[in-house]
């Protein structure tokens, strides 16, 4: 079983316009809302890639229906928890003329501690051997930087496999407890180390850091300039191919983590891993709605996908 662990719900809300300019005021906007959080968009490529997946999350009471809502409409399987508090709203402005996506994301509510303490106990409880576990995201306000660090050590002693995609200190704790698979992006990376990192060597140099501390895989995701992949003494760089017609970039790193962890459960070789992951990824960026990739385009996209050795 793939489970994909939702800490950070939030609906999001996406507008489009024809130009900013001086224009101060936007009435009567066509606009779409979802319930969105990483692990759920995760959870959506998974889905359409054509394997199982559970949600486990904790969502605010006056949203869980819609959730559970959404989540039934792509036959998704989950288990989410109350808490008490409103939902964040993310909100993405696609401006017509520039191509630009602007992106506005608001923080939490804070969590009681002991609402955090009920769920990760009953989350804990749900793990089995052979599953693999996907921690997705930043860590809401009232949450303990090295929750992800803990979780992934008792998955660990259960023989689950864990991926972990988050920033900051949380990824920096989470890494500490060396999980299967990383996939921090462009930016997460240099926020680990500290400082800018120039260049693909540079970026190998510090990646091939995460391998010697025990992380078997290891994915830096670089937007349009493809994906370095490491993996004991391995070094790929993946480039996807062009893409025409981009509409999004938000979920390309979640479709991207699908992918990824899909193609381990499969049991690929590591250069098919990176294949339909990085395909994943790059077919994300042709839908408004994150991850609701479509599965033929993959396929097609992933024989255009170059793998080098480095």
């Amino acid at each position: 079983m793939i489970r994909a662990i939702l800490y950070n719900s939030a609906i999001d809300v996406h507008y489009k316009i024809p130009k900013f300019g001086e224009q101060a005021d936007f009435i009567g906007l066509n606009s779409v809302s979802f319930p969105a959080g990483k692990a759920i968009n995760f959870a959506k490529a998974v889905k359409i890639l054509g394997e199982d997946v559970e949600v486990s999350g904790i969502v605010p009471s006056v949203d869980i229906a819609r959730f559970q809502t959404f989540l039934d409409g792509y036959d998704i399987k989950h288990d989410l928890t109350e808490t008490s508090g409103n939902t964040r709203i993310n909100a993405t402005i696609f401006e017509e003329e520039s191509g630009i996506s602007y992106h506005l994301n608001s923080e939490n509510e804070p969590i009681y501690e002991s609402e955090i303490f009920a769920f990760n106990e009953k989350l804990l409880s749900k793990a089995k051997e052979g599953d693999f576990w996907a921690f997705s995201g930043s860590v809401p306000t009232g949450f303990d930087e090295e929750i992800y660090r803990n979780l992934i050590e008792n998955c660990k002693n259960k023989n689950v496999k864990t991926a972990l995609d988050t920033r900051g200190n949380p990824l920096k704790y989470g890494l500490s407890a060396s999980p299967f698979l990383v996939s921090p992006n462009e930016t997460e990376f240099q926020e680990l180390f500290c400082g800018e990192i120039k260049g693909l060597q540079h970026i190998i140099l510090k990646g091939k850091r995460l391998i010697n501390s025990g992380v078997e895989y290891a994915f830096i995701t670089l937007g349009k300039d493809g994906v370095i992949a490491l993996h004991k003494s391995e070094c790929f760089h993946c480039s996807p191919p062009e893409m025409h017609n981009q509409v999004n970039s938000v979920g390309c790193g979640d479709a991207f983590l699908a992918g990824a962890v899909v193609g381990f459960q499969r049991g690929f070789a590591f250069r098919e891993v990176c294949r339909m992951a990085t395909a994943c990824g790059a077919v994300n960026t042709l839908t408004r709605e994150p991850c609701k990739i479509d599965l033929a385009k993959v396929g097609q996209v992933m024989e255009q996908v170059k793998i080098e050795n480095i």
